[in-house]
């Protein structure tokens, strides 16, 4: 009997679960069609207590680790984030749809982002990581990746700014942890959930140089992406290092925090 009750335990998540995704697909009624439908109507707050209902009652609080009974956890963010970042909260109050930490990568003129969500707007915090007590990228749901191709840079005394051609940015959300940023690909892994066109724009305010000679500063940064019917402001502030001032194959990189917010 106790494995026939775990099996139900189990199985009763599964089949919720199934039963959701399949009325996103194909059906005409059930909780699935009136997620989308709330969807198209950005009531992130009827959005989140639609996929409440996947979850497990409160005296069954499930661990707050990467075993499968977080699925239903995961149903949950995937869905927050597909509609705090696609369908958009155009509220009065303005505010902040997400906050992430990252960091671009400048090789000559190629330019890679890469980092981590740690705020949506109708989702717990608690919820976009997988180990809550360590919010960090290797425990990160929510993951972003981009590419953007340096069109523009100049100098005047101690600014440099560059800007970029249109890139593709690309929110994730993970089946698993595992995102380090010795690798930027492993950012760009689970489920695609929003995806936008994205013009990049830094500056760099050189303060000095590192012992190594490097010259460093602060950073500040904005980026303007668009797609699905939304066009979002990102804002970012941080530190720069420009490893090699070579003019043929300029090397620096960034480490950046910031939020992204609707635009009219």
């Amino acid at each position: 009997m106790p494995f026939v009750m775990a099996g139900l335990d189990g199985a009763l998540i599964f089949a919720l679960i199934g039963a959701i995704v399949a009325e996103f697909v194909g059906a005409q009624a059930g909780l699935g069609m009136l997620i989308q439908s709330l969807n198209f109507n950005m009531d992130l707050v009827l959005i989140r207590t639609c996929g409440n209902a996947g979850q497990r009652p409160h005296r069954y609080e499930p661990r707050r680790d990467n075993t499968m009974p977080r699925l239903s956890g995961g149903l949950l963010v995937a869905v927050g984030v597909l509609v705090a970042l696609t369908a958009a909260t155009h509220v009065a109050s303005a505010d902040d749809l997400a906050e992430f930490i990252g960091r671009s990568d400048q090789n000559g003129s190629m330019i890679t982002h890469y980092g981590y969500v740690t705020h949506v707007n109708g989702v717990a915090d608690a919820d976009l990581f997988f180990d809550p007590a360590n919010p960090t990228a290797a425990t990160a749901r929510v993951t972003y990746f981009a590419t953007t191709t340096l069109n523009s840079r100049h100098v005047l005394g101690n600014i440099i700014t560059t800007a970029t051609t249109p890139g593709t940015l690309t929110f994730y959300v993970r089946d698993s942890g595992g995102a380090t940023f010795n690798n930027p690909s492993s950012f760009a892994v689970g489920s695609p959930v929003a995806a936008f066109a994205l013009r990049y724009y830094n500056v760099l305010n050189v303060q000095g140089a590192n012992a190594l000679g490097q010259q460093i500063g602060i950073a500040s940064a904005t980026a303007s992406a668009q797609g699905s019917g939304l066009r979002l402001r990102v804002t970012a502030a941080g530190g720069g290092t420009l490893l090699s001032n070579d003019p043929a194959n300029f090397v620096s990189v960034f480490l950046i925090g910031g939020t992204i917010v609707t635009e009219p």
